[in-house]
């Protein structure tokens, strides 16, 4: 069983795979000019806010902060662009290569991000408060 607590599988493949998206953007896309779909890539911001809306409901709700959504989307962010920089840059062909594949698998984010956000929000939906030891009467 999935613990609560931690982000589904899917939410955290999702993640680094839209962080891979947004970096190869950020340095074949603008340097380059590389034809990059704007549309596709609001859609892909827009699924990564509505995978981490369920968590701050859920922090707002509870009154207790859940911090492991956020962190992973970040850290995969920090891991993604750590490795294109240091790994991929001093290869100009091979991140170009890179950033078509990329590029080619956007619309197959597109779907993994729908359906981690089918997948937060049924999570988000099953888990119910527990009752305070501490402050009840």
């Amino acid at each position: 069983m999935q613990s609560k607590k931690r982000p589904h599988g899917a939410t955290i493949a999702f993640f680094v795979a839209a962080a891979a998206s947004f970096v190869a953007q950020w340095y074949v896309g603008i340097a380059h000019r590389f034809p990059v779909g704007p549309a596709l890539s609001l859609l892909m911001l827009l699924l990564v806010l509505g995978a981490l809306i369920p968590s701050l409901m859920r922090t707002i709700r509870f009154r207790a902060w859940e911090w492991r959504p956020a962190a992973t989307a970040f850290a995969a962010l920090a891991a993604v662009e750590l490795i294109w920089r240091w790994f991929l840059s001093p290869f100009p062909d091979v991140y170009k290569l890179v950033a078509l594949v990329i590029f080619s698998a956007e619309p197959v984010i597109i779907g993994l991000g729908i359906v981690v956000i089918i997948a937060e929000w049924r999570r988000h939906r099953q888990i119910v408060p527990r009752p305070e030891r501490f402050f009840s009467s």
